[in-house]
């Protein structure tokens, strides 16, 4: 029975929205088989960007999730590494700097850390009360701990229980002394070491079964924390001990503090091992995930029925049950369950529509037309109808390109194409011109009717590719998409037909160009400018009639090897990768460091807004001067850049020619 909630069923995108135990509702990713959390003393950097699940990744390996009571069999092993999950409170910590308190800083920082370590103690202890981990009715709140503890506190900490009334009392103080400093007295500083592993050893002497207990606090969004706080963290990770250790998750190219507040640096595999959680989920892993999201999620409001490989979600956050979740009678039953929900069209089916839809067929005969005549085609010699066979939709729609290059003889076109339409496709050039080109000339065809939005944005698969790999991306995808949708049926739930996910996918887009990626970070305006520059230049590559270079949606900067941009630029590019603007990957084969050798593609979230592909196929050498103006140039100079991409190609399909912020024709059209 499907409930009223159906239009939420998507709503939850931010771990916030998320309790600390997300046992059975995060699915972990199936590269964890390959390390262990548990039995190492090995500190640990958790790199991702936004969206990608890094905190949620993090609250699984914590205390919360780990000794859920929703977990049935939990093992003895697990207090080896009890994970303390802490995202600093960046206002609190804006307080404690060298500039406010001067020297005490340090002493302030380590005791804001304290009192947080102590509390998670009370609360993962609690944890484990609840939890169904056997310890022979031990009531661990109740544990004593050595009086002498409370000369360290300054009042009497009997037990467990107490610590978390005090840690309260404490922070409450903290902040009340930060906020009013010289007028207020100084609080009583406390540190990690050696209060911490004094404490454990003392639980783990009167409670056998956690005698190996130790913890591992994992520090999230690290790259917030001021560098002298980091450095004060990395002495921890540097000098680990046997008790408690500290681990690390950033955002993927952040920039952050590698140094102690010795003479020491961390550095990886001495002192840490790198988890990027973008590199180490695949393609086909991401998909797996996706669907799960959605069978999941449609399955918890009633929207699709009851089955037992989807009423266990257990199933998804147990280790141990691995390869039952990526059997692949059961991944592809998952995928199909999506892929039912939305659906997608092929090529095919989408250039069958263009030639069965009168304004869309007329289009394809105006660039055929337009073809011809730049060929000296004069008179009824060859007519623009001859190359529109209703059987053979692709052929016909890609013939319009073809027409359009130079060099090409419409004749020998035209006869290929009947021999194609004949059947004979041995040695036939359309094998080829159709396989490099039916995406570019659709998504051409499409980019000239603004009120349209192209099918090939529309479908499971689609949705994980213009996501790529980013969950957050990917659930307001599905979420936009599923309200047009009630939104026209009513509590009627089916399939959500295609042209609402491509118009979802087109509002999506228009959505983090407009409003999320101005809020990323300093750079945020800046970077929203650069996107709208760099998808007009590939808007106008897109509209080309010829399409000789089809699906132009990356770029690499022409720069001589070994030489570097300027350090505003390099900055800027930086803040394009931390914030998943811009995906850096290397050329084929090559394995440099050198940005020359670097290729740089859209995020494929931004491509429907401009009616762009979503696949790295083909890209533009930018020299530096370019990129400087992408990034940093005026109006001015940005124009005459993009005037020049207009004359390179010229029979792109462009209404207007003003100044920057208005050469947009159609869909593209924003103002800055």
């Amino acid at each position: 029975m499907m409930n009223e909630n159906i239009k939420d069923a998507f709503t939850k995108n931010r771990a916030e929205y998320y309790p600390d135990d997300v046992y059975g509702l995060f699915a972990i990713p199936p590269f964890v088989k390959n390390y262990n959390f548990i039995n190492t003393n090995q500190s640990w950097r958790i790199v991702g960007a936004r969206g990608t699940g890094k905190t949620m990744f993090l609250k699984s390996l914590c205390h919360a999730t780990v000794f859920s009571p929703k977990k049935n069999d939990i093992s003895l092993e697990s207090i080896k590494n009890i994970g303390i999950y802490w995202r600093p409170d960046t206002q609190l910590c804006s307080l404690i700097t060298d500039n406010w308190l001067g020297s005490q800083w340090k002493m302030a920082f380590l005791h804001y850390l304290t009192l947080i370590l102590l509390e998670e103690i009370y609360y993962s202890l609690k944890s484990i009360q609840k939890s169904k981990l056997e310890l022979d009715g031990k009531e661990l709140l109740k544990i004593e701990l050595d009086p002498v503890l409370s000369e360290c506190f300054e009042q009497t900490i009997k037990c467990i229980s107490d610590l978390k009334d005090f840690c309260n009392q404490q922070k409450l103080k903290l902040s009340f002394w930060l906020n009013n400093y010289n007028s207020v007295e100084q609080p009583k500083f406390l540190s990690p070491f050696p209060l911490i592993p004094t404490i454990v050893d003392d639980i783990s002497r009167q409670v056998s079964e956690l005698y190996e207990m130790s913890y591992m606090v994992y520090v999230d969004e690290y790259e917030n924390l001021a560098a002298g706080q980091q450095a004060l963290i990395n002495d921890f990770i540097k000098h680990s001990r046997p008790r408690l250790r500290f681990s690390f998750a950033m955002k993927k190219y952040a920039d952050i503090c590698w140094e102690t507040s010795g003479t020491e640096k961390i550095s990886e595999t001495h002192d840490f091992r790198t988890i990027d959680l973008d590199g180490e989920t695949s393609s086909e892993e991401f998909k797996l995930m996706a669907a799960e999201f959605v069978v999941y999620r449609l399955r918890h409001v009633g929207a699709i029925d009851s089955d037992p490989d989807y009423d266990n979600p257990e199933i998804l956050t147990e280790e141990k049950q691995l390869s039952l979740r990526l059997d692949d009678y059961r991944v592809q039953k998952f995928v199909d369950i999506a892929s039912k929900i939305f659906p997608s069209c092929s090529s095919s089916d989408v250039a069958a529509e263009i030639i069965n839809d009168k304004t869309l067929r007329n289009k394809v005969l105006s660039i055929i037309k337009l073809g011809l005549k730049s060929s000296g085609i004069q008179g009824n010699a060859i007519k623009p109808q001859d190359f529109i066979i209703d059987s053979q939709p692709e052929a016909s729609i890609v013939s319009a390109a073809i027409l359009n290059r130079k060099k090409q003889d419409p004749q020998q076109v035209l006869n290929d194409l009947i021999e194609w339409a004949g059947g004979n496709k041995e040695n036939n050039q359309f094998k080829g011109w159709i396989e490099n080109n039916i995406f570019g000339v659709i998504f051409m065809i499409y980019k000239s009717f603004p009120k349209r939005t192209c099918p090939l944005y529309a479908g499971f698969d689609r949705f994980c590719i213009l996501s790529r790999k980013n969950m957050r991306h990917f659930q307001e995808l599905c979420h936009e998409a599923l309200i047009e949708s009630l939104s026209e049926s009513g509590t009627k739930f089916s399939s959500i037909p295609i042209n609402i996910q491509a118009h979802a996918a087109r509002r999506v887009s228009e959505k983090n160009l407009i409003e999320v990626v101005p809020s990323l970070g300093q750079h945020g305006e800046s970077l929203r400018n650069f996107v709208a520059r760099l998808g007009m230049i590939f808007s106008v590559a897109a509209k080309r009639y010829s399409q000789s270079e089809p699906e132009i949606n990356h770029f690499s900067i022409n720069i001589s090897s070994g030489s570097s941009l300027p350090i505003e630029l390099q900055d800027l590019i930086r803040s394009a990768k931390v914030w998943n603007v811009l995906f850096e990957e290397n050329k084929t084969k090559s394995k440099s460091d050198d940005i020359a050798d670097k290729d740089y593609i859209l995020n494929p979230i931004f491509a429907p807004f401009y009616g762009i592909s979503y696949r790295k196929i083909r890209k533009i050498d930018f020299n530096e001067n370019e990129v400087n103006v992408l990034f940093l140039g005026g109006e001015e100079e940005f124009n005459n850049i993009y005037k020049r991409y207009l004359s390179r190609w010229k029979n792109a399909e462009v209404e207007v020619e003003v100044e920057v912020g208005k050469v947009i024709s159609h869909q593209d059209q924003i103002d800055f």
